[in-house]
């Protein structure tokens, strides 16, 4: 291992982009390099056609990955987080959204624009309002329900999977958002 200096803004540039499973400033750098795998730099074979290899979307422009990617985002809490992308998928399509009225991830209601259907659906359930929608959601998650709600609801509103995997990745593990506090 080699020890390099770096401005602090770009040490902070990485901790924004290694959020959740384990992702260290070193796994950045080797994704920006390109250099994930031992072969990496040689000539790889054309991968065969198929939902494994789906094309990447374009992280830079797709709105929802833009909204992730920003120091906004990145400066909220995980429920913060978690309201903000809900909060930008009603807005980006009101009527695709409606399909997760009464949404139900185990016996729990999730979100619902009736507040009491949530409260009936499970002990301490906290229904909140998600500001300017007539939809009400269900607050007491630990992150890694926030995390597998937004995966299936994303599947559900046929985001693609890369985006899917960003939005999922950045809603850390509670130890792991007390770290990038830390140095954010």
């Amino acid at each position: 291992m080699k020890t390099i200096e770096i401005e602090n803004s770009v040490f902070q540039a990485l901790a924004r982009k290694a959020v959740g499973f384990g992702v260290t400033p070193n796994d950045v750098i080797k994704t920006l390099l390109n250099e994930e795998s031992p072969n990496a730099g040689l000539a790889q074979p054309n991968p065969s056609p198929g939902p494994a290899n789906e094309p990447k979307t374009d992280r830079e422009t797709h709105p929802l990955a833009v909204l992730v990617d920003s120091p906004d985002y990145m400066r909220r809490d995980c429920k913060g987080r978690y309201f903000a992308v809900l909060q930008f998928l009603y807005e980006n399509d009101k009527g695709e959204f409606a399909k997760l009225d009464n949404y139900r991830k185990g016996s729990r209601v999730q979100i619902s624009t009736n507040k009491d259907a949530i409260e009936k659906s499970g002990r301490s359930t906290w229904p909140q309002i998600l500001d300017g929608t007539p939809y009400w959601v269900l607050t007491n998650l630990s992150n890694y329900r926030k995390r597998d709600i937004l995966d299936d609801i994303l599947r559900i509103l046929r985001y693609p999977n890369d985006v899917i995997t960003l939005v999922v990745n950045s809603i850390p593990d509670v130890g792991n958002a007390r770290l990038l506090r830390k140095y954010v």
